[in-house]
């Protein structure tokens, strides 16, 4: 990354008498008009339905509510104690998506299935997945946000990274890979088929390194990169389209809802460095944890092997490797531009991004809202200690805020001054 460091700061230069690049404009939201009186335990998903009602996912309380229009008052559709309409069922976390016709897709991982929410809150049907076993990429909450092509298509990611097939030969000519390539998969419930569509990195970790004591016991050293190259992220927008963005330049590649796929320009970022004295305090925060969790009878990391029994078999193992750092040279040079998994698109076919730094952010975070074209049009300043749970069409936006011990809020604002986002 250091030799394409002028290519890739983003800074605004004007060349040959180019007048400068315009400020991008920083929006704020509105009061809040309405909010939730009733606690949410852990706040899943939600989704405006067309009327103006919210349909909440609690997961922690196996739930799932529809709201009022005001968020004062609402309905069970599913809950785990039988009294509801809908029987919630799966044990597993999973998200609000959207689907064909304003209709909500659930994941419901015991069921081995996709209950299929229509447009009025309540539970329509089931659907099944051409990949059962892919329902748990979906509830596992892996990153990115899947969602709905305008085929009824449902987009997500797929499990594993694209890794060459067990014994295939190691290249030792080459040094090993530090980036996972990973499938975006697009499954058709009519043709029961899966296809990938489009593909996103993560960082690799190194490899543990085992050796046997004198005694035989297997021991390992875990090598942790507390400053890894940033992962890529996606979501699936309103119209269906899939945005990946890069994490290496902070650029956006397409595939738009009519099948259409463009790479847009690299977007304006706050690069920060990073100097060895910064990597050596991520070190230190690393070896802290570690060693607290050790202190407490827990471990940062465990391995589980089979190993000669004594008599002709096998048998488990578990062991608990020492921690060791990967070299400074290793660590990125630069504070990755991209918090992972907290893509947002909103419901006018815009998507909100939450960088790592920026200058601009003033006691809450800051959002990059970028359009179709790969514009970063605006951002969306956010008041302290709230986050983004969703959107509504027509600039409707869903805060959150709270916590695990008191439970969380939903609230109801919308941005001002925007001139991109639909009265």
């Amino acid at each position: 990354m250091r030799t394409t460091l002028l290519a890739t700061l983003g800074f605004a230069i004007a060349l040959n008498g180019a007048p400068a690049q315009q400020p991008i404009p920083v929006r704020t939201v509105a009061p809040v008009v309405h909010k939730t009186t009733e606690s949410i335990v852990l706040l899943a998903g939600l989704r405006q339905l067309p009327d103006g009602r919210l349909l909440v996912n609690d997961a922690r309380a196996r739930r799932l509510l529809v709201f009022d229009a005001t968020l004062s008052s609402f309905t069970v559709t599913a809950d785990s104690t039988g009294s509801a309409p809908g029987k919630y069922s799966s044990q597993m976390i999973a998200g609000l998506y959207p689907y064909a016709g304003d209709s909500t897709l659930w994941a419901d991982y015991e069921a081995q299935a996709f209950i299929v929410i229509g447009p009025d809150g309540k539970i329509a049907r089931t659907l099944a997945p051409p990949k059962p076993r892919d329902l748990t990429n979906v509830t596992q909450q892996y990153g990115g946000k899947p969602g709905t092509d305008p085929q009824g298509r449902f987009i997500y990611r797929a499990g594993q990274p694209n890794r060459p097939p067990p014994g295939t030969p190691v290249d030792t000519t080459k040094p090993p890979s530090t980036r996972d390539t990973i499938a975006i998969v697009r499954a058709d419930f009519d043709a029961r088929t899966v296809d990938t569509i489009a593909t996103f990195t993560a960082a690799r970790g190194a490899a543990p390194k085992t050796a046997t004591d004198s005694r035989g016991k297997m021991t390992a050293t875990m090598f942790i990169n507390p400053v890894p190259e940033g992962a890529d992220d996606w979501a699936v927008l309103s119209d269906g389209s899939v945005a990946v963005v890069r994490a290496h330049d902070y650029h956006i590649d397409w595939l738009y809802a009519d099948g259409t796929r463009a790479s847009t320009p690299k977007m304006p970022f706050d690069w920060r460095r990073l100097t060895d004295e910064d990597k050596k305090m991520k070190i230190d925060s690393v070896r802290r944890i570690a060693d607290s969790l050790a202190a407490a009878g827990r471990y940062y990391g465990t391995m589980f092997m089979s190993v000669p029994d004594g008599n002709g078999g096998f048998k488990r193992d578990t062991i608990h490797p020492a921690i060791d750092f990967v070299p400074l040279s290793v660590m990125s040079d630069y504070v990755q531009p991209l918090r992972s998994g907290l893509l947002q698109p909103d419901e006018d076919g815009n998507l909100w991004i939450l960088p790592t730094t920026s200058s601009q952010a003033k006691g809450g975070l800051l959002y990059d809202v970028v359009n179709k074209k790969g514009e970063l049009f605006e951002r969306v300043q956010l008041p302290a200690d709230r986050a983004i749970a969703g959107f509504g069409r027509g600039g409707v936006v869903y805060l959150v805020v709270g916590d695990r011990t008191t439970g969380y809020t939903i609230e109801k604002t919308r941005v001002l001054g925007s001139t991109a986002i639909r009265p």
